[in-house]
């Protein structure tokens, strides 16, 4: 078989191999067309380690203004934490004469908060830890890192109302993510064999913290397909985040996406 048949599992292949502390947020692109216009949708979306939900909610105040409301959680297994986004944005739409196009301003801010745990072995080489390593102990220093993220943006998006039962467009959002991370040294387990063949471990509690910033600047394009007849609609949305530096301080899933559904009323 060629290898072209196997492209169509591109998109399930990403979807289940992502895993970061910041992934692009796939916030609805509602599209709005007049005054008293309320759009809901939600999403989901299992990446490797952590499955998500998402939410969203847009209304439109007036014919050319409209306030949207967004929040994801998912569940980070092996620290059982439950990090979460929230997003708050006023914009700005109107329809492109004699199309039967849409586009779309939005201003806002989305704050994130994240927190997972990791170890790393120390050796003589370390001098704060060298007596740990005499007599061939191993020794493993655990950590507990919380990261908190602002990103103020302005999100433009353009779609079209091909017909009644199908949508698609792109949006195009920029701004500025400021990073903060607290990073916590848990404890120092120490192991080894004794001379009877048994491995003994020991723990010692530490109180070290560290605190660091970060400040960057990204894009994130992202492409929708909707579908559906009269108020109700599926929908698949894929972006990416494109930093001018890669943060060093969090990971980051360089592309995302999500299924959903979507109730206008």
């Amino acid at each position: 078989m060629k290898t072209h048949k196997y492209l169509f599992l591109l998109p399930f292949i990403l979807l289940f191999a992502s895993c970061g502390v910041y992934r692009t947020q796939m916030v609805d692109i509602p599209l709005m067309g007049e005054k008293g216009e309320l759009q809901l949708s939600g999403s989901f979306s299992s990446l490797l380690h952590d499955p998500a939900v998402s939410a969203t909610a847009t209304y439109a105040v007036t014919d050319h203004m409209a306030v949207q409301g967004y929040f994801l959680s998912s569940r980070v297994r092996t620290t059982d934490a439950f990090p979460f986004n929230v997003q708050g944005a006023i914009g700005y739409y109107t329809p492109v004469k004699n199309s039967r196009a849409i586009f779309e301003l939005y201003a806002g801010v989305n704050a994130g908060w994240r927190n997972w745990e990791y170890s790393n072995i120390l050796d003589g080489r370390n001098e704060n830890f060298a007596y740990w390593a005499d007599n061939g102990e191993t020794v493993e220093l655990y950590h507990t890192a919380i990261a908190q993220t602002q990103y103020y943006f302005l999100q433009a998006n353009y779609g079209w109302c091909v017909n009644d039962r199908f949508e698609w467009g792109f949006a195009l959002k920029g701004g500025i993510m400021n990073i903060y991370r607290d990073l916590y040294d848990d404890y120092i387990s120490s192991s080894i064999i004794d001379e009877n063949g048994f491995e003994q471990v020991y723990q010692v509690q530490t109180l070290t913290t560290y605190n660091v910033f970060d400040s960057r600047r990204l894009i994130e394009p992202q492409i929708f397909f909707r579908w559906g007849k009269n108020h109700i609609k599926y929908h698949f949305q894929m972006g990416c985040s494109l930093f001018d530096q890669r943060p060093s301080i969090i990971d980051i899933d360089p592309i995302s996406m999500g299924f959903g559904i979507s109730y206008r009323f």
